[in-house]
């Protein structure tokens, strides 16, 4: 998931249900070197309560092991690409701990989508994958050890997956513009950045 797709996500408290607002309104820390998030720094909500004393200003902290990424996309996708030949599962985690281990025990998978960063690792040995063709994003030190020897494909160095990739980020916008009842013919646009998404978008209203 692209960071600005994260920056749209909105932050609730699972137990109490509580609104955080959305990702964008952080401050995201993350190692600049290897892409590693950390976790997510917001101010003290009761700043913004009207008519109180102010406080001075105080950050929360959340770690990004405690942040449960919910996408029904990825759902939806994996029952669309099941058939009588082929099971597809999903699994919605943040951490590879002991649940997605009996899962990947259970379900003795051919090949395994790793997301793009690579997950903490909560349990003494990673089991599972041994005869497991893998794609992933990136892969840390720890991840490599546990993988070596084994057939891995990185996607983020697939050029063609990339762009592609960027081509349905772009139609996603259109559909969205299109679902606000207007229509794209005649209006003027100024996208900014330059990346592969930004390009294909251009190209595609332009």
């Amino acid at each position: 998931m692209l960071l600005s797709e994260l920056a749209e996500k909105e932050l609730i408290e699972m137990e109490n249900g509580v609104r955080y607002g959305y990702l964008a309104e952080t401050e995201c820390v993350f190692d600049p070197k290897t892409g590693i998030i950390y976790g997510f720094e917001l101010a003290d909500q009761s700043a913004k309560i009207p008519f109180q004393k102010k406080k001075p200003a105080q950050t929360m902290f959340i770690p990004w092991e405690e942040i449960h990424l919910i996408d029904a996309r990825l759902k939806s996708l994996a029952k669309k690409l099941s058939n009588e030949n082929r099971t597809v599962y999903y699994k919605n985690e943040t951490v590879w701990n002991e649940d997605l281990n009996r899962t990947a025990i259970d379900f003795e998978p051919n090949m395994v989508v790793l997301p793009i960063h690579p997950l903490p690792i909560h349990v003494p040995i990673v089991l599972g994958l041994k005869n497991s063709k893998i794609f992933a994003g990136k892969l840390n030190e720890e991840w490599q050890e546990i993988l070596k020897g084994q057939e891995i494909h990185f996607y983020l160095q697939d050029e063609s997956f990339i762009w592609k990739n960027a081509a349905l980020t772009a139609e996603a916008f259109l559909s969205f513009f299109y679902n606000t009842k207007q229509a794209i013919y005649g209006k003027k646009y100024i996208i900014t950045g330059f990346g592969r998404v930004a390009k294909m978008l251009a190209h595609a209203i332009k």
